[in-house]
């Protein structure tokens, strides 16, 4: 397979888990030969992507991204969004005529909105990798996926059959379409970077959350559930990774568990560097997404630790847990729902080393491991 030149469209700031796996796409297209470059964000790529991007000696150049518009609407945030909308096109074209690249990557839905001008009138193939359901609520949006984005993309690699399916729903007749599922993220630990974690402790079942602290996520009704659990058994423990700093909920949670009963049994730790030092103190993953989640990073790398997962039966997280396998998946998305799960393993707690055991075991046929991942992503760029 020839190098080819690569222009990635990257213009994110925060670093979750779409941003994770979308740098190890460049990073394995890079260490295969391929010449990439990405196009990041002026405003904001110095506070979280910078940092990743270098770790991994990836090129890249800033042009100007449109932030999206805020709630207020106000005449200087329309003026500012409409402006920076100018600038980006102009600044990606005048980028595509220096990089000349062979292929355009994109990856992010209100990037690919805004560079529409520039990304419709050029014929350079473009692959579209999608790590969420098309934002298709409008009828405006909903025009422009089924008239523009859907006819002039070269390729889709969506991350999951759940999103395959959205995407059809837009334009049933698409057959230029991948399925590549997100390998269990790499995370690059610095020495510097030193985590304050609990120690493991055999008397206890721990169960662990990774991720953002807020009510989407199903962070409320675990901690919720959590109580109740440890009401009846004293023997758990709850530990919660996550930006704390930022995150209303976070700190309204904390105060409670702090006035109340389950201080040492429920612990947020902030921000977490080292995740698989977290997982191997505890027993088992719980991701209990309440909205449809495209996919699951986080399920990935509990598999990888050999970490089975509760989960709830949201977007394509259960194309990643089989059933009291590899993990459980609640029957409702509810506090009641979750306690079954969280009671399951204290009642049975041998399940935890026999489905961790099968989780494990499973990143194979999933696909979830370094070969399989890299084979896949090299196929869509042959």
């Amino acid at each position: 397979m020839g190098s080819k030149k690569i222009l990635a469209i990257f213009g994110n700031v925060a670093l979750f888990g779409q941003e994770r796996a979308n740098i190890q796409v460049f990073e394995i297209l890079k260490d295969a030969g391929h010449d990439i470059l990405l196009a990041v964000n002026d405003r904001g790529f110095q506070w979280h992507i910078q940092p990743e991007i270098e770790k991994r000696n990836l090129k890249f150049k800033k042009i100007r991204f449109s932030w999206n518009l805020k709630k207020t609407k106000s005449f200087k945030t329309i003026k500012m969004y409409f402006t920076d909308i100018f600038k980006s096109n102009f600044q990606l074209f005048k980028l595509i005529k220096e990089y000349n690249p062979d292929v355009i990557h994109v990856c992010n839905d209100t990037q690919v909105l805004t560079l529409l001008p520039v990304l419709l009138f050029t014929s350079i193939p473009i692959i579209y990798r999608l790590g969420d359901i098309p934002p298709i609520k409008s009828i405006s949006y909903r025009f422009i996926w089924s008239k523009l984005i859907t006819k002039r993309i070269n390729k889709f690699v969506c991350i999951s059959e759940f999103v395959k399916s959205e995407l059809l729903k837009i334009n049933p007749v698409l057959n230029n379409i991948d399925i590549i599922y997100n390998l269990p993220t790499k995370r690059i630990i610095l020495n510097t970077e030193e985590d304050q974690l609990p120690k493991k402790d055999s008397n206890l079942i721990t169960f662990v959350y990774i991720g953002q602290i807020n009510e989407i996520k199903g962070v409320r009704i675990l901690v919720n559930a959590f109580e109740d659990l440890n009401d009846r058994f004293a023997n758990t423990r709850l530990l919660l990774a996550g930006d704390t700093e930022h995150s209303v909920l976070a700190k309204e949670l904390m105060k409670e568990a702090n006035l109340i009963k389950y201080k040492n049994r429920i612990q947020f730790l902030g921000k977490v560097n080292n995740i698989d030092a977290l997982l191997n103190i505890g027993d088992i993953g719980v991701f209990p997404s309440i909205y449809n989640e495209p996919l699951s990073n986080v399920i990935g790398e509990a598999k990888k630790n050999g970490k089975a997962s509760i989960i709830f039966n949201s977007g394509g997280m259960p194309e990643l847990v089989q059933h009291n396998y590899d993990g459980y998946i609640s029957k409702t998305k509810n506090k009641e729902g979750l306690l079954e799960g969280l009671t399951y393993y204290v009642e049975n707690p041998e399940q935890l080393k026999i489905q961790g055991d099968n989780a494990l075991k499973s990143l194979v046929s999933l696909g979830l491991n370094m070969n399989s991942f890299t084979s896949k992503w090299l196929k869509v760029y042959e």
